[in-house]
């Protein structure tokens, strides 16, 4: 389990420990959103809260992570939970079902650090992708609501 605050570099760190032992990766993020493409049972209970911009109840999530450490690739490789349990409940959830857990690593950052990073993030939509403004500006806009590339903001 990997854990630390929003934009402590969770993700960025469990790439790099995917990367050199192989391990598989999984964040609920992910989950919810692989789960609600895929129109499951479990990702349409949790598209209704996704779409009305509530939080996803743990039990839900619970669910969709033990559905997600079923599968064959996580029992052959281990994987990396990248923010889960987030909660007590999650946590206790976890111990229920018979989830060892065999390291638990807490990623520390000072609060001045993830305020600058947290407010420097923007979602870039139509890439499903969060990027650092500070690394990656965006593109410069002209007074019709044109981008630099030419296509309308609404696009």
């Amino acid at each position: 389990v990997i854990a630390g605050p929003p934009a402590a570099g969770k993700g960025t760190q469990c790439e790099k420990i995917k990367d050199k032992y192989g391990f598989v990766h999984i964040s609920t993020g992910d989950i919810l959103r692989e789960n609600v493409k895929k129109e499951t049972e479990l990702g349409m209970k949790a598209k209704g809260f996704m779409d009305s911009g509530a939080l996803v109840p743990s039990e839900l999530i619970v669910d969709l992570v033990k559905d997600r450490l079923q599968q064959s690739d996580v029992k052959e490789k281990g994987c990396l939970l990248d923010g889960f349990p987030r909660a007590p409940d999650q946590a206790q959830a976890m111990v229920d079902a018979g989830l060892e857990v065999q390291k638990f690593l807490v990623i520390k950052v000072p609060d001045d650090t993830l305020v600058e990073r947290g407010c420097g993030r923007r979602r870039e939509l139509q890439l499903f992708l969060t990027v650092i403004t500070a690394h990656r500006p965006p593109r410069p806009r002209c007074p019709h609501g044109l981008r630099a590339s030419g296509r309308h903001d609404r696009e």
